[in-house]
C-alpha cells in the first residue's frame, strides 16, 4: 500500500530541511541562489506544497548531493508526493482537518483513540455508521454513503497494510455501549463487530465507566497518531463542540494529550470486565 501523498510530502520536506541544516545553508540563501522567492522555499520545507523534479534536481546540486541513490529515492519520493489519493475524489464529504487526519492515520504505527458519545470509526458497521452520519451528523442521503464510502476504505486499508496494522488503543466510554445507535438489531450487529475486533491481537481495547464521572474529555473526541518514521512527528486531533484542532511537532501539545490520553486508560475497567460489560448489553439487547 503507497504511502499518502501528503504523507510523502511531509517525508521529503523533513528530508529537504535536514539536507539543508547539514549544508550549514539558511532558507534565505537558498532562495536568493535559486532565485526563487524566499516563500517558495517556506511553503517547501513546510509541506504546503509540492515540488517538481527539475527543482529537486536543482536544489540537490545547490547542496552538494552527488550520491546517485539519494537523489533517485528523493525523486521517487517527489513524485509520489504529487500522486493522486483514494481521498481526492470525497473532498467535499470531509472538512480539511480530518482529510489530513486520513493521510496520515494510514501511516501511524499506533493509533490511540478516544470519543465520548460513539464507538470509533474504525470499527462502526456500515448500519451503525450511517444511522450516526443521517441522524447525528445530518447528512444527506448521498454524502452518508460517501462518507461510509470513505470509512469502509479506512477499515480495509488498515487491515491490509503489509507491515502489518497498527497497534490500536481504543478507549470505549460506557455511553456509546449503552446508548441504542439505531435501535436494537443494530446495535447488537454493532456489539458483536466490537467484540470480535477486541479479539485481533493489535486491538486494545478498554472501556471507561460512568462511574468515571466528569473529566475533561466529556464533550471531545481525540485521535493520537504516532509513527515509527522519524521523519514524521507524532500528531493529535481533537474535535469538540466548538472546533477542529489538528497539532504535530515540537511543541508541548502531543505529549500533553497523549499524559491525559494515559489518565483516562487508568481510569477504565479492566478489559475482561469491559468485554463483560458488552456481553451483557448484547443480552439486554437480545431480550429487547
Amino acid at each position: 500500500m503507497a504511502a499518502d501523498p501528503m504523507v510523502q510530502r511531509r517525508r521529503l520536506r523533513t528530508e529537504l530541511r535536514t539536507i539543508r541544516v547539514a549544508a550549514g545553508l539558511r532558507q534565505a540563501d537558498v532562495a536568493g541562489e535559486m532565485d526563487w522567492s524566499p516563500s517558495k522555499i517556506i511553503r517547501i520545507e513546510t509541506g504546503q506544497t509540492a515540488i517538481s523534479t527539475s527543482d529537486l534536481l536543482a536544489l540537490l546540486a545547490y547542496y552538494g548531493v552527488t550520491d546517485r541513490g539519494r537523489v533517485q529515492a528523493l525523486v521517487e519520493l517527489a513524485r509520489s508526493s504529487r500522486a493522486s489519493s483514494f481521498y481526492d475524489g470525497y473532498i467535499e464529504a470531509m472538512p480539511p482537518t480530518f482529510r489530513t487526519y486520513l493521510a496520515f492515520e494510514e501511516a501511524a504505527s499506533v493509533l490511540r483513540l478516544y470519543d465520548p458519545t460513539f464507538l470509533p470509526g474504525l470499527v462502526q458497521t456500515e448500519r451503525y455508521a450511517k444511522v450516526v452520519l443521517r441522524d447525528v451528523i445530518g447528512c444527506d442521503a448521498d454524502m452518508v454513503d460517501q462518507r461510509w464510502e470513505v470509512r469502509e476504505h479506512r477499515q480495509e486499508q488498515l487491515h491490509q497494510r503489509p507491515d502489518g496494522p497498527p497497534a490500536m488503543i481504543m478507549v470505549v466510554d460506557e455511553a456509546a455501549v449503552r446508548r441504542w445507535i439505531g435501535g436494537p438489531a443494530v446495535m447488537i450487529e454493532q456489539l458483536l463487530q466490537l467484540g470480535k475486533m477486541a479479539e485481533l491481537e493489535h486491538v486494545h481495547l478498554r472501556v471507561l465507566p460512568f462511574t468515571a464521572g466528569a473529566h475533561a474529555w466529556l464533550n471531545t473526541s481525540v485521535s493520537l497518531l504516532e509513527f515509527d518514521d522519524p521523519s514524521l512527528d507524532d500528531m493529535v486531533f481533537v474535535d469538540d463542540m466548538d472546533s477542529e484542532v489538528q497539532s504535530g511537532g515540537d511543541d508541548d501539545t502531543v505529549p500533553g494529550y497523549l499524559a491525559a490520553f494515559d489518565h483516562l486508560v487508568q481510569q477504565t475497567m479492566p478489559a475482561e470486565d469491559g468485554l463483560s460489560l458488552i456481553a451483557d448489553e448484547l443480552r439486554r439487547l437480545r431480550r429487547a
